[in-house]
């Protein structure tokens, strides 16, 4: 009784936040493909929604449930441990739904892993990179960043033990060219050769039609910043700015370059441009 009424109330929750997310980012939060694929353009909020899709599963789930979510490193593995900690404040899980929670450090035979204990039993473990860290595991795996995994190819291999007894693996990236794993699993899975798999696909365009840019002016109006009157405006300013037209097209619109000569934009450069996804999204 106590575990349906649990499931029932975050249920209720769960209808009054549907309005904050965007039609996209449903999509991908009711998206339980064994496999899942996401090539995406940057600071859409995929992976800031990521961390509601995991505490979703956790809170409806049946059975105790294991997430490893797999970072390219420390610091961006602990930035989605704020993304997880700012959603359970939002849902006040405590309060409305009696689960306590623990934020501890862990060690995995040398890898460093930070953890969120529930007491129904599951828990998510949130790394940094590492091809040795989910080995013997089962659960569900989340890679971040794929395309920037110097071993996402083995990774991929060995998560997939991993998930067997019903559990799913989801990876997404912004491309970087076409001469990584990344580029060549997504092109395997919208090939159908790879059965159960999907590839889920996230441009600019895609988020600007499903109300994105509303999320980026109510930003830019805290902060005293410029007001778009059009997705149009807003797409044309973004592509001017670009470095080139090759370039936009990988960061926001899915079309990877050829080549990884062409990768001009920097990681120090992004950051420079880049909101923090709770400031763009939970408005």
């Amino acid at each position: 009784m106590l575990e349906e009424l649990t499931k029932r109330t975050f249920e209720d929750i769960d209808k009054k936040m549907i309005f904050q997310l965007l039609a996209y980012q449903l999509r991908y939060v009711f998206n339980d493909a064994k496999i899942l694929g996401v090539e995406k353009g940057r600071q859409l909020g995929i992976t800031w929604v990521s961390a509601y899709k995991i505490l979703r599963r956790i809170f409806t789930a049946s059975r105790r449930e294991d997430h490893y979510w797999i970072s390219r490193d420390e610091f961006t593995a602990k930035l989605f441990i704020q993304d997880v900690l700012g959603w359970l404040l939002f849902l006040d899980i405590n309060k409305n739904h009696k689960k306590e929670f623990k934020y501890e450090i862990i060690d995995y035979q040398g890898v460093q892993a930070m953890r969120i204990r529930f007491n129904c039993g599951s828990n998510i473990y949130v790394m940094s990179s590492s091809i040795d860290a989910i080995a013997g595991k089962r659960g569900h795996v989340y890679i971040d960043e794929a395309a920037l995994h110097k071993d996402f190819q083995q990774l991929v291999d060995i998560a997939r033990p991993v998930i067997r007894w019903g559990f799913t693996l989801t990876f997404f990236s912004t491309h970087r060219s076409k001469q990584n794993y990344f580029y060549k699993l997504i092109k395997r899975i919208k090939d159908n050769e790879m059965p159960g798999a999907e590839v889920m696909t996230v441009t600019l365009m895609d988020a600007l039609n499903d109300g994105y840019l509303h999320r980026i002016n109510s930003r830019s109006q805290l902060v005293g910043g410029k007001i778009y009157d059009s997705n149009t405006e807003f797409f044309e300013e973004e592509k001017a700015q670009a470095s080139s037209e090759e370039m936009f097209l990988q960061e926001n619109m899915c079309i990877p370059a050829d080549a990884d000569a062409s990768q001009a934009v920097k990681e120090d450069d992004l950051i420079r441009v880049m909101f923090p996804k709770n400031e763009i999204f939970a408005r």
